[in-house]
């Protein structure tokens, strides 16, 4: 990950900037328009008792230049990271290339990885390194990819609640600042770092979250137009979680402006600009909620029908029917490829399906086991108005038997109020050739 923070350097944010802090207490700090009263001392108040000899100057320093020189946003970044001090005796990198030990210099730290209770991980950190011949940041080699979970922050409630927003960059500072100014963000080490073969994972189990139904933004750096591997990730992501229900999104961020979106809420100070920048879906996603929106598959009979007409397609014949629906597939290599949509529809674990169809009055369109009523109801509504020729018939089929006459008519009325009932018995009308 690169946060050219040095750029930012000269361009302090507004003094009037909104921050959602994250308390003490581990509740869910996120409150976008809570104010704060602007660091006025030497910082004594920020050494808490969770980390009271943790300030390092040099570090400290590092924070204060991300920040655009607030020096009150840069105590509160310091304080929800809570980056420790290197040592360079256990904290060298390896070079695997050359086998040569690299100490690190200083004002390099390490930023601990936790869990969603915000309890520390074991060998779960990256450091910042300050040796422009070092990558900026490096993690343990034998290490897997992990989520960045800003601390003092509800993702437990988060994870279980899809209709609270989240969104993802890459970054463990940027997906901190993102937080302090009031939005959940969960950061991944890198843009590939949500999936990894040597762990045996497609997706991360960090993020294995409800997202049916949730909105969810990736909103990665400027340099994405030119970096097509970047670009090929982000769509790999975005259709991983659209597999799992998602409402994917995502903004690009422009290439003339700060680089990443912790630099544009510092530069701006706030969301303003970042709100006014347009949200774009992913075609090959929306392709598919679209044959989503008109066609639906049926298990039992392998069959795809028409939501709109009822008509019923074999799997062969669905194929030719959209023969010429095309989307344009991003690659991870970021090249894109001509893609069938019907193909890729009946391939979609999200894609709209049934058990069975069915036909029983009365009730749902959707039934509990997953099978699709195709019964629309009756073709006509009940109004009051006159029955007299209705109860002349039946006086006339009953004989004038008062008693007869309301068994039949009540006959005639438990299918319609109660659709579907069974009866267990039948009305016979026997009469001589011609009595009607």
């Amino acid at each position: 990950m690169d946060l050219n923070t040095d750029e930012n350097e000269g361009t302090p944010p507004s003094s009037a900037v909104n921050l959602g802090g994250t308390d003490a207490s581990g509740q869910d700090g996120l409150e976008e328009n809570a104010s704060y009263v602007p660091h006025n001392g030497a910082g004594a108040h920020h050494e808490n008792a969770d980390h009271p000899s943790r300030i390092v100057p040099a570090i400290l320093a590092d924070f204060k230049r991300r920040c655009g020189g607030d020096d009150d946003l840069a105590w509160k970044l310091y304080d929800t990271i809570q980056p420790r001090e290197t040592n360079n005796q256990d904290r060298c990198w390896i070079d695997s290339r050359a086998q040569t030990a690299r100490t690190l210099t200083p004002g390099s730290f390490c930023i601990d990885y936790r869990n969603r209770n915000g309890t520390s991980r074991d060998k779960s950190w990256s450091i910042r390194t300050n040796d422009g011949k070092l990558p900026k940041y490096i993690r343990p080699d034998d290490s897997l990819p992990q989520a960045y979970f800003t601390r003092g922050v509800d993702w437990g409630g988060i994870a279980g609640d899809p209709t609270r927003d989240l969104i993802i960059t890459e970054g463990e500072i940027k997906s901190a600042t993102v937080c302090l100014f009031g939005r959940a963000c969960v950061g991944i080490g890198g843009v590939w770092n949500w999936t990894s073969k040597r762990g045996g994972f497609a997706f991360l189990p960090d993020l294995e979250l409800n997202w049916k139904g949730r909105k969810a933004t990736i909103i990665y750096d400027a340099d994405i137009a030119s970096k097509l591997p970047v670009k090929g990730a982000l769509h790999a992501l975005a259709r991983e979680l659209a597999k799992r229900g998602a409402i994917v999104r995502t903004k690009t961020l422009p290439p003339d402006g700060p680089k990443g979106i912790d630099d544009c809420l510092i530069q701006d100070g706030g969301w303003e600009k970042l709100d006014g920048l347009p949200e774009e879906d992913f075609e090959e996603i929306e392709a598919l909620r679209e044959l989503n929106a008109e066609f639906i598959y049926i298990r039992n009979i392998n069959m795809v029908m028409e939501i709109g007409t009822g008509n019923q397609h074999s799997v062969y014949d669905f194929l030719n029917l959209t023969r010429n629906r095309r989307f344009k597939l991003t690659t991870p290599s970021g090249k894109t490829q001509d893609a069938h949509a019907g193909q890729a529809w009946l391939e979609w674990p999200e894609r709209r399906e049934a058990t069975r169809l069915a036909f029983e009055p009365g009730q749902p369109s959707e039934l509990a086991d997953g099978g699709i009523n195709l019964w629309k109801g009756w073709s006509t509504e009940p109004r009051q108005g006159d029955v007299s020729n209705l109860n002349e018939v039946l006086d006339h089929l009953c004989n004038g038997d008062a008693a007869d006459h309301k068994w039949v008519e009540q006959w005639f009325a438990c299918m319609i109020q109660n659709p579907g009932v069974k009866l267990y018995t039948a009305v016979v009308v026997d009469g001589l050739q011609g009595c009607f």
